[in-house]
């Protein structure tokens, strides 16, 4: 029993050099077939329509902006689009969308944000020519061009719109609010004046009279107190329009003007940057697809194996007949 379960095991066992002899008493079918095989990649690698890449680099529009944090002002760049919501959205549109359209010659193969990076986007095509590439790159940027210009377009219209809005307050306060304080100053002034009219008339009737009406006199005293009295208020409402003329209206009139500066500034064309490429769109001389060489190693290692491995079948199938026929 043991002898026979012995036998079995080394029929079952591998001998190389039996495999070897099979490669070797084979190696024209092995050859013939890892030749076609071979040819055949050779023929695609050729054949193939070439697919060329092209990328570019792309910076998203941006314009400045004053932030003021702790009484300091500080200048920022705002990006003029989101640039992860930008991605996503220009993936839906070129390849999302477009990818079931047939008959295409330039696909957008890629738009990814670029690692470590918060403000550029790098889109990947590729198409039978570079040229072709180039153009389908080429027709996003104009489109994001158009578009993120006319957002900075706007921006810049409501900051003139907001320079007219100062300057017509400026407007106000000068030609209505300032006139309106002085003719409330000149008034108390006048007032004050006429007060001091009627004192000095008080003063002389006094001195006519004092001798002979000290009763009169008395109550000519006491008009003159409360006129003094009101002369006193008088000068204390024309401190006060003053103070609120210079404190109000003239600190009004600097911040207002500040903030016109700083946004005539803004409007300043170097502010505002279009999205645009970084450089030039980047081409390969050669194609990057099918890639000839990997094709060819490919079909010869495949080749290869597929046909030792079809010799190993057939010497297998070959030995077990030859088993069949002893046994008969």
């Amino acid at each position: 029993m043991n002898n026979g379960e012995n036998r079995d095991i080394r029929d079952d066992e591998i001998d190389l050099f039996e495999l070897w002899n099979i490669i070797v008493k084979k190696k024209k079918i092995i050859f013939i077939l890892t030749a076609i095989i071979t040819i055949t990649g050779i023929l695609y690698a050729y054949t193939k329509t070439p697919i060329y890449e092209v990328k570019a680099l792309i910076e998203v529009g941006n314009y400045k902006i004053i932030n003021t944090n702790n009484n300091d002002k500080n200048i920022n760049t705002n990006s003029v689009d989101n640039p992860i919501k930008l991605v996503k959205r220009l993936n839906v549109l070129y390849i999302d969308i477009l990818k079931n359209q047939k008959d295409r010659v330039s696909v957008v193969d890629s738009i990814v944000i670029p690692k470590g990076s918060k403000e550029f986007i790098e889109i990947k095509s590729s198409s039978i020519s570079n040229k072709l590439a180039k153009e389908e790159i080429t027709n996003i940027i104009y489109s994001l061009r158009e578009k993120h210009g006319e957002i900075l377009s706007n921006i810049k219209n409501n900051r003139q719109l907001e320079i007219k809005n100062i300057e017509l307050e400026l407007s106000n306060i000068k030609n209505k609010s300032f006139p309106l304080f002085i003719k409330k100053i000149k008034e108390e002034e006048n007032a004050i004046a006429n007060y001091k009219l009627d004192i000095n008339l008080l003063e002389n009737n006094i001195k006519k009279i004092k001798e002979s009406n000290p009763t009169l006199t008395v109550l000519l005293l006491m008009e003159k107190r409360d006129l003094r009295k009101l002369i006193l208020e008088l000068d204390k409402n024309i401190f006060e329009l003053k103070e609120k003329m210079n404190n109000s209206l003239v600190q009004k009139m600097n911040e207002l003007s500040s903030k016109k500066i700083e946004i005539e500034s803004l409007i300043l064309p170097h502010n505002y940057k279009n999205t645009q490429i970084v450089g030039e769109i980047i081409t390969n001389d050669y194609p990057t697809k099918p890639k000839k060489k990997l094709v060819i190693i490919v079909s010869f290692v495949t080749g290869l194996i597929m046909s030792i491995f079809l010799v190993f079948i057939l010497e297998f199938i070959s030995v077990r007949k030859e088993k069949y026929k002893t046994i008969q």
